[in-house]
């Protein structure tokens, strides 16, 4: 129990770092070395950092990752999301990254400018850098990339009009406003990743799916799906005497007691997504425990069909009050889990004070329930992903249970799950479904990017009428100050509407062995952000 104690004690200091990190502002337009919570990203170029490997990093030997859900479509960046994520990096460069110390940094690019009236964000490219295929990469590459995933063709990069080649290595995003957070969502969404356009070209998008053909320290060797993935070093790689490793393995494996007999036998090196129970136990055997604040989990309805319970906003509301979030989070989630009761952290500065907590009351669950005209209850189907975290959901159903309201779990695999998020298989009229969301360092990309009505994934639910109006104004705001109050205005709009039901912040869990060395994960703090293999070595 003692060791239990210590454990949350640890992620609850880890929580306090990350609250009192994201009190500290910096106006925009500078560079800054405050976390980026309250920090908006550089206008102007950050200088180049540069380190020279030390003397006691070791070359050589494979890096053996496990990973428990499977990779989908890792190769072609318009499709790469949630869990592919955690696969894909190796293979890629970005125009910019986001490294430690909150710092958007050079890496494709070389160097970038605003434009005054803030209507272009210009790129001055890296020179000499080939991708996988041995073509270049230059400024029509650039675009070729952009393009794919702005309108009209694409949405994962919006506030970007068009792009415009300018010379063979500078490249110009025009924009219609300044935007705080253009260079972070450059540095952090996969649509960024830079693939090559000829092999696009040839191939096409389906091909690429499982073949990527980046800039990155590592070439795919061998896939085999829902099984096992396999790299070697890019040996043109342009950041010279990077990778230091000969190869990264990863295995999927679902089974929870066959991951803990793997990695305790020493046949992996790292195991990535760990449940807490595990990671608990793990720790207290010696081992290097990685910790993130993970995704933001919601339920999510069928809000769009006119005869669907879900509707009703009085309907949405009850079913928060008839869930009792912290007995599950501090029961079955060893007060791992956090409880969320708006869609941001408590400790978010983009949190609405005005909106009071929906605590746990049956009573007044039951009430709302009636006056939407559902006094008796009624039944429905919740989709899940097999991999969600099955006791809290379990936990959801019998409490919902308690007011008269039956949930039928419908679980899937990742890539059923894949579908129904993108939209090729729909959610059924009157059902729900789980939805994870990034928990991004800067607020406003996060609305930017996954609150916008036209987003592309969860169509089924309807966002509340003015919502990207305001999107637009936090993401256009020149200060801190400015965003976080707009932001606030929007985190009240969608707490008002009841338009998902919080339920908790995921834990996100990296244990590793003594032999690995920056292993990639959770850079900067960010559970999605992450360099894997780039500057892993294993130590003897």
């Amino acid at each position: 129990m003692k060791k239990v104690i210590l454990f949350v004690a640890l992620i609850l200091i880890v929580s306090v770092i990350i609250g009192c990190a994201s009190q500290s502002t910096s106006p925009a337009g500078t560079t800054s070395s405050a976390p980026p919570t309250s920090s908006m990203p550089a206008i102007t170029s950050a200088p180049p950092q540069t380190s020279a490997p030390t003397p006691t990093i070791k070359t050589g030997g494979i890096m053996k990752v496990l990973i428990a859900k499977p990779a989908i479509a890792f190769g072609y960046p318009p499709k790469i999301v949630g869990v592919d994520g955690d696969y894909t990096t190796p293979f890629w460069n970005r125009l910019v990254r986001f490294d430690e110390g909150s710092i958007i940094n050079p890496e494709l690019a070389t160097s970038w400018e605003w434009a005054p009236d803030g209507k272009s964000l210009t790129f001055h490219l890296r020179q000499g850098v080939k991708f996988h295929d041995g073509t270049d990469f230059d400024a029509e590459a650039v675009k070729f990339n952009l393009d794919l995933v702005i309108p009209p063709n694409g949405v994962q990069l919006s506030g970007i009009d068009s792009v415009s080649v300018i010379d063979k290595y500078t490249v110009k995003l025009n924009t219609p406003q300044f935007s705080n957070v253009r260079l972070y969502q450059l540095a952090v969404n996969y649509a960024g990743f830079m693939a090559s356009p000829t092999a696009i070209k040839e191939h096409g998008a389906e091909w690429a799916r499982l073949h990527p053909v980046g800039t990155g320290p590592f070439t795919l060797k061998d896939f085999v799906s829902e099984t096992s993935m396999s790299m070697v070093p890019n040996p043109n790689y342009w950041d010279k005497g990077l990778p230091y490793l000969d190869g990264i393995e990863i295995t999927t494996v679902t089974d929870a007691m066959t991951q803990m007999t793997m990695f305790q036998s020493g046949s992996v090196n790292v195991m990535y997504d760990v449940k807490p129970p595990a990671a608990a136990q793990l720790r207290d055997q010696g081992y290097n425990v990685l910790f993130a604040p993970g995704s933001v989990y919601f339920l999510s309805f069928d809000t769009k069909s006119p005869d669907s319970p879900f509707a009703k906003p009085k309907v949405r509301e009850a079913l928060e009050y008839a869930i009792d979030k912290e007995a599950i989070c501090s029961g079955p989630g060893m007060d791992l889990y956090t409880p969320i009761y708006q869609v941001v952290r408590t400790n978010s500065p983009a949190y609405s004070k005005e909106s009071p907590v929906r605590e746990y009351n049956p009573a007044k669950a039951k009430q709302l329930l009636a006056e939407a005209g559902y006094a008796d209850g009624f039944e429905f189907t919740g989709t899940f992903q097999n991999t969600t975290w099955i006791d809290g959901i379990t936990a959801v159903q019998k409490y919902l249970a308690d007011v008269g309201i039956k949930m039928d779990m419908d679980i899937v695999t990742n890539a059923a799950m894949s579908t129904i998020r993108n939209g090729q298989d729909q959610l059924k009229p009157g059902t729900a479904c789980q939805i994870t969301l990034g928990n991004y360092t800067y607020e406003n990309y996060y609305f930017t990017q996954q609150w916008r009505s036209n987003y592309p994934q969860y169509k089924w639910i309807e966002k509340p009428a003015g919502i990207d109006d305001l999107i637009n104004q936090a993401e256009a705001a020149r200060t801190d100050t400015e965003a976080y109050k707009i932001c606030q205005k929007i985190v009240k709009m969608l707490y008002d509407d009841a338009t998902v039901l919080p339920l908790w912040l995921n834990p996100r869990i990296v244990v590793t062995d003594k032999k690995i060395q920056d292993c990639g994960y959770f850079i900067n703090g960010e559970a999605n952000n992450n360099k894997l293999g780039w500057t892993s070595w294993l130590k003897e």
